[in-house]
């Protein structure tokens, strides 16, 4: 990230932020039915999968901001900010009419921020590499187009 306006840290802070309004407004809803099939821990299968984009959003923020530095250090760091506010979300759903905080459902928010945050820096790491060769790319096609 390349100075301190709100240009340089928007781009990586906003996308996290207004996933947690998504899923605060979610949490929101005093009796929400989500259509799907009935199958075993259903509930906590889709706290994973609501918390994993969630996980990734924090650790590509973390990136963006160049903090922390390690792969390790950042995947732990979108792990425990994600996992607290899945653990805020719990205790939000407590004033929530119909609705109970469950420790199950925030160990599920800690399942899919490690997954999410391990996941984001997998791929960057592994399948990423691909966009500076597509730029390169379109760098020949300008060059040949020119000519």
């Amino acid at each position: 990230m390349t100075g301190h306006s709100f240009r340089g840290w928007a781009p990586a802070v906003l996308p996290p932020l207004l996933y947690c309004g998504v899923i605060f407004l979610l949490s929101a809803m005093p009796n929400p039915h989500i259509p799907g099939p009935d199958v075993p821990f259903r509930d906590k299968i889709l706290h994973v999968l609501l918390y994993t984009p969630l996980g990734a959003l924090f650790n590509r923020m973390f990136h963006e901001l160049g903090w922390p530095r390690t792969a390790a250090a950042r995947i732990w760091a979108g792990v425990l900010l994600t996992g607290l506010y899945g653990v805020g979300d719990e205790i939000h759903q407590a004033f929530v009419p119909n609705r109970t905080p469950s420790p199950a459902d925030a160990v599920a928010d800690f399942t899919g921020a490690l997954l999410g945050a391990a996941g984001y820096e997998t791929l960057k790491k592994n399948a990423f590499p691909i966009i500076p060769a597509i730029s390169g790319l379109t760098k020949w096609r300008y060059f040949f187009k020119n000519r």
